[in-house]
């Protein structure tokens, strides 16, 4: 009974050997560790390289672009009287084509519980301000 058991425990023993060789490559190719590389998501470090460029390309002219706007903005002079209720404001800032719409920017005014807030005196605005940019030059 006891070489039975040691054969049989010797036959698993060769058996899972010889299963466990077979299926293991005995051989990989430089060119399918690359192919199966990029299968999975992987770069090399020239392409790294040339992405980071790329992304740096695209941030800088962003910044240009930017700096090339905020140069041909024009800024206009606003005078705002003493007293100006919040109407009589988006009147004024209307005319001088600083907003397009004299409601949403009391209603944006009012959201933001700036339209008790807003001050008189003189400020420097572009037509291209955001209302929200404008009411805080106004409130500070």
């Amino acid at each position: 009974m006891n070489k039975l058991l040691i054969g049989v425990g010797i036959g698993l023993l060769l058996s899972y050997t010889v299963l466990t060789l077979s299926s293991m490559p005995l051989f990989v190719s430089e060119e399918t560790i690359v192919l199966q590389a990029k299968s999975l998501g992987m770069i090399w470090e020239e392409q790294n390289e040339k992405i980071r460029q790329e992304i740096y390309d695209e941030v800088l002219k962003k910044v240009e672009d930017d700096f090339r706007r905020q140069e041909e903005d024009i800024y206009y002079k606003i005078d705002i009287p003493k007293g100006s209720s919040l109407k009589q404001i988006a009147q004024i800032l209307k005319e001088r084509n600083i907003i397009n719409d004299e409601e949403k920017f009391i209603t944006e005014a009012q959201g933001l519980e700036k339209s008790r807030k807003l001050h008189r005196g003189t400020f420097f605005m572009t037509e291209t301000m955001e209302i929200k940019d404008i009411i805080e030059i106004l409130s500070n």
